[in-house]
């Protein structure tokens, strides 16, 4: 098993990990924060809220994914269960989406994290 730079065992065939560092440090220390040079608003007056509202709706129409992007998100599932079900013939396999695609909260950029399950085999 091989070492990360700082002494954490990785696995052998997980070479990424080894070569990697952090972007962003997770300790910021006990430092306080900083007090905020005005005080922040305690509420938006009503042209401020409709124009936040309209810019926040234009954000959520415009990330929705289409209906499109969904019928190819599923047909790519589909796709993959048949070519597992042809490559290891006498064995049932069932394709689950998960994360943002399994909950429909993504875009139509999104990845699209899948979870194979074989059922039963032959083997």
């Amino acid at each position: 098993m091989t070492k990360l730079p700082y002494g954490r065992p990785t696995c052998k065939y997980e070479t990424s990990a080894a070569f990697s560092r952090r972007r962003m440090k997770y300790d910021i220390g006990d430092a306080p924060l900083e007090c905020p040079k005005e005080e922040p608003k305690k509420a938006l007056d009503p042209d401020e809220e409709k124009k936040l509202s309209g810019d926040m709706r234009e954000l959520y129409d415009r990330l929705l994914p289409s209906a499109e992007s969904d019928k190819r998100r599923l047909q790519f599932v589909d796709k993959l269960g048949k070519i597992l079900r042809k490559e290891w013939p006498g064995n049932e396999f069932h394709v689950h989406l998960f994360g943002s695609s399994g909950n429909m909260l993504c875009t139509s950029e999104s990845d699209g994290e899948m979870l194979v399950e074989m059922l039963k085999g032959s083997s």
